[in-house]
């Protein structure tokens, strides 16, 4: 189920440029990878466990991406 997180432009900004490395077919696309940064962007939404049930296929979230986006979104924490 994906839980609502608050992001701010900053956090936005540093999410971006990783949208075009780990989606829109960049040099790390999966499909989940793009869903999962996506997610955060368009709907301010973490997906990370809705997606967790396709791991081991493909196009799963990869580590080096979760890794990423959460030192961004949960920098803080």
């Amino acid at each position: 189920m994906a839980k609502p997180v608050k992001l701010t432009a900053y956090q936005k900004g540093k999410l971006r440029p990783l949208w075009f490395i780990y989606g829109n077919d960049g040099i790390h696309h999966t499909h989940y990878n793009h869903k999962y940064i996506q997610g955060f962007l368009e709907y301010g939404e973490d997906r990370e466990e809705d997606y967790k049930i396709f791991g081991g296929t493909q196009n799963a979230i990869t580590d080096k991406c979760l890794a990423e986006v959460k030192a961004i979104v949960y920098a803080n924490s």
